[in-house]
């Protein structure tokens, strides 16, 4: 599959972020839902490594990416910098009645 292709696949299939490593290697990445935020963010304080990693896991799409990132700590640590992008949160403004 070319990397065209992959594209188009991964943003049928939900993408909102691909991660590029310098071997080109690529990662795609779907929003959360609020279940997977509920229990990453459950384990936030007491163990940040795992909360990225259930975020993360439940985030990549197999179908597109290449999933021995997810084995290799050097390219995880690096798509754990990038959790934090995933979480696109609408503007809003709260008002007194």
């Amino acid at each position: 599959m070319t990397r065209e292709q992959k594209d188009k696949k991964a943003k049928e299939l939900g993408a909102v972020k691909v991660i590029e490593f310098e071997d080109e290697k690529i990662a795609y990445l779907k929003k959360p839902n609020r279940y997977v935020l509920g229990v990453a963010f459950s384990k936030l304080e007491s163990n940040p490594v795992e909360a990225n990693e259930i975020l993360i896991k439940n985030c990549i799409i197999p179908e597109v990416s290449d999933m021995d990132v997810m084995d290799n700590d050097d390219y995880f640590l690096s798509l754990m910098q990038h959790a934090g992008d995933l979480l696109q949160l609408k503007k809003s403004t709260s008002k007194a009645l």
